[in-house]
């Protein structure tokens, strides 16, 4: 009596491609949970980058504005404000441009909502706008609040020829800030 003896045929059982799925799964649900973290990593760390660069830049812009400034209307001496205006080549006192053929220049900041505005004209002076609304507004800085303990975030001391900006950069997450604030002291030329 010969038996036959059955030879299986080739290819892969159902349990054995049902273990090889639940290991493959295994593996990429750990490779996942390994990379999932370090993106949302990355991502919040070039949110943070992100915002301290636009409040640099927003801090130079201010520093240019004011070095260059001849008057200064908002915040008036010994006040505080979220709005900072002035002009260059221009004396309230003389009512008429410093050096008459140059060209004179006015410059608004304002914070609305943690946002940093900027507006510039050729005019001085001149009421300020509402702040961000109209034409010619340039969002330079989100993500901005006061410094703790400031009023505001423009102040000008009483007796010296200063604008004070105080400022933090928040995130997303409220537990992470940027050095806790940013705030500096920039000299203003002129007759204020």
């Amino acid at each position: 009596m010969d038996r036959a003896v059955k030879t299986r045929a080739g290819g892969f059982s159902l349990a054995e491609l049902l273990i090889c799925v639940s290991l493959i799964s295994l593996v990429l649900l750990a490779l996942f949970s390994v990379v999932t973290p370090i993106l949302q990593a990355q991502i919040a760390l070039q949110g943070r980058q992100r915002a301290q660069a636009e409040a640099l830049i927003g801090l130079k812009s201010l520093s240019s504005e004011l070095a260059q400034a001849t008057e200064i209307d908002r915040p008036p001496a010994g006040g505080s404000r979220d709005a900072l205006s002035g002009c260059s080549n221009y004396s309230t006192a003389l009512g008429a441009p410093l050096d008459p053929s140059a060209p004179v220049r006015t410059f608004y900041f304002c914070v609305v909502d943690g946002s940093l505005y900027r507006l510039t004209g050729l005019s001085c002076p001149q009421p300020p706008p509402q702040c961000g609304v109209g034409p010619g507004w340039l969002l330079v800085a989100n993500k901005l609040s006061h410094e703790a303990g400031q009023p505001a975030y423009f102040t000008r001391p009483a007796r010296r020829n200063t604008v004070e900006v105080h400022y933090s950069v928040d995130f997303t997450n409220s537990s992470q800030a940027v050095d806790a604030a940013i705030a500096v002291e920039a000299a203003a030329g002129g007759n204020q």
